[in-house]
């Protein structure tokens, strides 16, 4: 009988306020937690994907699938393993263990948090996989629909200079060219330190793909331009950097081509030591009758070193051992006042090249290495 009715009968006033607070409110509460919070079972990652958090959703999965309910504890704290991994932020070591349950438990939950694993970690060709697979074992499944979705915009919140999505250099970052009129646009500073040589790795995620790859200085000048016209599993694309320096990077498709793709910059660390030395008050200086190893990255890098002649008079040499068989070493030796002296150099890719020139005691004099016809390579340097 209801506290009301019972009220009724017995004849007490009935406190409607307070059993309305006791039955309506727990109610409305209730429903607010199921559309709102939902039950705690989901989480977002860093790229707005959805896990699935609730063990006992993964577990129900299981029984509708196979009629019989989840007994194994083993599996059953290995899954629970596998969550507090995810809600930790773990991905690669949440994704392992979840990877491991699919082969025992190869339910819908359990594929859509692969793929979003997979997502978060780069590896988009995997997860788009997953999501499908998915799919397969529940075609309504709300959770891996909406990763789907995702999947066309994970790192393309612009997609021009303005609007470009961030990345470091040494991160893996992920993303797809889903409409073939669209490019990704993305950001990235160097690091501190001199000039060097950069690279941009792309990792076609698919076999439809066909990549160009497009680097640009921080004043959206091209740099570089490196395309292809079929689908590769890789795309590089090397070029000069400044250090501390912002560049753009553009990614898109060849011939109205899509597909995911993953990408990283990275440093070539072709400056040497000496860096930054490419002009006379930069000069390096070394020591006479020392050998020294460098190299002329490309054609934009010129070495200038600085060397105090001693109590040595008459002729000294300036000798260059050709480390690479690309470079075609230009030797020029300039005095202290930076009045050339001798210029050596030949029209073809040499061992060796001795330079030399008349010197006074206790002078100076500079010594400039370069790459003719845009040539590089490494270098051994000593002068005696």
């Amino acid at each position: 009988m209801s506290q009301p009715e019972a009220a009724r009968k017995s004849g007490r006033k009935i406190d409607w306020y307070k059993w309305l607070a006791g039955v309506i409110v727990p109610l409305v509460a209730a429903l607010i937690g199921v559309k709102f919070f939902g039950g705690g079972g989901e989480k977002q990652t860093a790229n707005n994907f959805t896990l699935v958090t609730d063990v006992t959703v993964i577990e129900n999965q299981y029984q509708q699938a196979t009629g019989q309910p989840l007994n194994d504890e083993n599996l059953k704290q290995l899954i629970q393993s596998a969550v507090n991994l995810a809600k930790a932020g773990q991905n690669e070591a949440s994704l392992k263990l979840f990877q491991e349950v699919a082969s025992s438990v190869p339910v819908a939950a359990v594929y859509n948090n692969i793929g979003a694993l997979n997502a978060e970690t780069g590896n988009l060709s995997a997860s788009n996989q997953a999501f499908q697979q998915a799919l397969a074992k529940d075609p309504s499944y709300k959770p891996a629909q909406h990763n789907l979705e995702k999947m066309g915009s994970l790192f393309q919140q612009g997609h021009e200079f303005e609007h470009a999505s961030t990345i470091q250099v040494g991160k893996k970052a992920a993303g797809a060219i889903t409409d073939a009129s669209v490019s990704d646009f993305y950001q990235f500073t160097t690091p501190p330190g001199p000039r060097d040589i950069y690279q941009v790795a792309l990792e076609n995620g698919s076999t439809t793909l066909e990549p160009n790859l497009m680097v640009f200085d921080g004043n959206h000048h091209q740099l570089r331009d490196c395309g292809n016209t079929e689908p590769l599993v890789h795309a590089y694309c090397a070029f000069p950097a400044e250090g501390q320096s912002e560049y753009y990077l553009q990614v898109e498709g060849h011939s109205n081509s899509v597909g995911p793709y993953s990408l990283v910059v990275t440093s070539l660390k072709r400056a040497d030591r000496y860096e930054p030395n490419d002009d006379f008050p930069q000069a390096t200086r070394i020591s006479l009758d020392s050998t020294i190893e460098a190299n002329i990255m490309d054609d934009q890098d010129v070495d200038f070193y600085l060397v105090r002649s001693g109590s040595k008079t008459g002729q000294l040499t300036a000798s260059l051992e050709n480390n690479s068989t690309t470079l075609d070493p230009d030797v020029t030796v300039f005095d202290g006042n930076r009045q050339q002296l001798h210029r050596c150099y030949y029209l073809e890719p040499v061992a060796h090249v001795d330079c030399t020139f008349s010197a006074e005691a206790q002078a100076d004099y500079y010594v400039r290495v370069a790459g003719q016809y845009s040539t590089a390579g490494a270098y051994k340097l000593t002068v005696k």
